[in-house]
């Protein structure tokens, strides 16, 4: 028996250190497409400080520890909190692929160089998502693996990719929250070439809930993941229709059409956001996004012509906004050799799709991590887009008035807005490019603009 409890106490403390480890081993992107865990020396050493705690305790008693820390300015308290953050980012990660990666064909790789993007250094210009995460955290209203996970999923360009593949991560009920009765009733008319009566109905029946549901959870101050109606508020519910419509379903009958309802606008949000969203990483811009510029509604001769303008006008704006970037990004390195490096990077990474391993090699740099600090991608795509933006605007609100001036009016933000979601669309197909394996030779429009421009530059340099 004594060497029973001996062995039981071995197995105790390997599984306490093997959960600890997770405040200093930092999980993080590697150059294959997958991640890797590296030890933190400094994180390392200073957890090994702190007093000997157990995990499972209640209250978490290292986080109660390290954050306050971490408040007050402590840096290795921050690493530590940081490590254990790439875990949860990991672990949410791996559930998502567990739920849809089979159905819908994607694995992790696809997911952490959304969400992944820790380097693990103490003074960085670049704000990772750990840090967001601690920034927002509140020790009182949840615990930091649930808060990890749930802005993990509420991470807007992991959104995106979910978007294309056909996943809506939102629930029924956050759906039907933030949906009007009238704006349903006329999604179900007009995308779906329902009846005027049935939709009616729908729209009271969605009324109803929001009436119940939407007040409950307003005046219960809740926040978080939406859980399912109670009976007691599906009885409710019930009870506002009768009262509204003279209309008599029982309780199941409610929570079935609302989750029908659900399903309807889910799939009409999802196909709203294909046809707006289309890339135009192609010479023309697809029907889809033409009409974004033209609120959907007309394609007159008028709208053709504007169109017929707009086209050559984008590409010159990316075209702009990469010089101007990229020549700024020269400007600022210290020495002749710092902006030598960086623009053969951006040539080996975006023109000959090298990886930044390969690429460390041919620069005679330590290693990945510094010719990521040296290109910057993030920031630079960043950049580009933000020069982007005003360039096109300009143009659309000056030239269009000679064809649609009185439809214009009034319309800036929804022009920038369209203007905004066709720029993020090359963006997000050069940051999908990018993250995948280099085993490919097709380009992203923003890649080939940029080495046309390079080679350009290189064409100058060298007559």
């Amino acid at each position: 028996m004594p060497g029973m409890i001996t062995l039981l106490k071995l197995c105790q403390a390997e599984s306490i250190m093997e959960d600890t480890s997770k405040y200093w081993t930092l999980v993080r992107l590697n150059g294959f497409g997958g991640y890797r865990v590296d030890e933190l020396a400094i994180a390392r050493a200073y957890f090994s400080q702190l007093p000997d705690l157990l995990p499972e305790e209640p209250k978490n008693p290292i986080l109660t520890q390290l954050f306050p820390k971490y408040q007050l300015g402590n840096a290795a308290a921050e690493l530590c909190l940081r490590c254990f953050i790439s875990h949860c980012i990991l672990q949410e990660c791996q559930s998502l692929v567990r739920q849809f990666g089979n159905y819908y064909h994607f694995d992790i790789s696809d997911l952490l160089p959304y969400v992944l993007d820790d380097d693990g250094l103490l003074a960085n210009n670049y704000v990772p998502l750990a840090y967001q995460i601690l920034q927002s955290f509140n020790p009182a209203t949840s615990s930091l693996s649930n808060w990890t996970g749930r802005l993990v999923r509420q991470n807007a360009e992991l959104n995106r990719f979910f978007m294309e593949q056909g996943i809506y991560l939102i629930s029924d009920w956050a759906i039907l929250n933030d949906t009007k009765p009238e704006k349903l009733r006329r999604v179900l008319i007009e995308f779906y070439q329902w009846a005027s009566a049935p939709s009616e109905q729908a729209a009271l029946i969605l009324e109803s809930y929001r009436l119940v549901y939407l007040s409950d959870r307003i005046a219960q101050g809740a926040k978080g993941k939406c859980t399912d109606p109670t009976p007691d508020q599906l009885q409710r519910i019930a009870s506002a229709l009768h009262t509204k419509s003279n209309q008599t379903l029982s309780p199941e009958s409610i929570f079935n059409q609302l989750q029908l309802l659900a399903k309807k606008l889910r799939q009409y949000r999802l196909e709203r956001y294909r046809s707006s969203a289309q890339s135009i990483d192609i010479p023309e811009i697809s029907r889809e996004a033409e009409q974004q510029l033209n609120s959907r509604e007309s394609e007159t001769d008028e709208a053709q012509q504007f169109l017929h303008a707009y086209r050559p006008q984008f590409l010159a704006c990316l075209d702009a906004a990469l010089e101007k970037v990229v020549s700024d990004r020269l400007t600022k390195f210290k020495t002749t050799t710092q902006a030598t490096q960086f623009y053969t990077a951006l040539q080996l990474f975006h023109c000959l799709r090298l990886t930044m391993t390969a690429i460390a090699e041919h620069l005679n740099l330590p290693r990945q991590d510094s010719v990521s600090r040296l290109l910057k991608v993030k920031d630079l795509r960043t950049d580009v887009r933000l020069h982007m933006l005003p360039c096109l605007k300009t143009y659309v609100l000056e030239v269009a008035q000679e064809y649609t001036p009185t439809r214009l009016q009034g319309f800036d933000e929804q022009i920038e807005t369209a203007l905004s979601e066709q720029i993020e669309q090359i963006i997000l197909v050069e940051t999908k490019q990018a993250q995948t394996a280099r085993n490919y030779l097709t380009g992203s429009l923003f890649s080939e603009r940029l080495c046309a421009y390079l080679d350009r530059e290189n064409t100058i340099r060298s007559s």
